[in-house]
């Protein structure tokens, strides 16, 4: 990742409680295909099973929540949050400069978030590349 986005989420995080170095990632699972970035600034493996019932329950566990939204921020990168945490649950900073990085600048991000890999062209859920999971954990972790 450039120097400038890297300055671009230490800018966000200059004006919180938490810092960069609450960052820390848990080695994911085998079958891992997914991130969930928390509050505090820790990434979790989640487990997709795949199909669409089983990815809807596992992203509600995962984000703890009854409704889900997704936003897109690349063709390769989608954001799943609460529907409701707006109202109910804290301003996710490091979710909210991910966003932001991809010109989702509009509004603040709450609660744990999941970051999955985009859609097939049917709409299903695509996992995360490897590829991808370690760019966002260097991008995460300040590396």
């Amino acid at each position: 990742m450039s120097r400038t986005v890297l300055d671009q989420i230490d800018t966000v995080l200059a004006d919180t409680s938490v810092g960069p170095d609450a960052v820390r990632y848990v080695p994911a699972a085998p079958d891992a295909n997914a991130l969930a970035l928390h509050c505090d600034g820790t990434l979790t493996p989640v487990v997709l099973p795949g199909d669409a019932t089983g990815n809807l329950h596992a992203l509600r566990a995962a984000i703890g929540c009854d409704f889900v939204d997704v936003v897109t921020l690349a063709d390769d990168l989608d954001m799943w949050l609460d529907d409701e945490g707006i109202y109910r649950q804290p301003h996710n900073v490091y979710a909210t400069a991910l966003a932001q990085l991809h010109g989702r600048t509009w509004q603040p991000y709450h609660g744990t978030v999941v970051l999955t890999g985009g859609c097939d062209e049917n709409g299903d859920t695509l996992p995360l590349s490897e590829e991808l999971a370690t760019r966002l954990r260097e991008l995460l972790d300040g590396s």
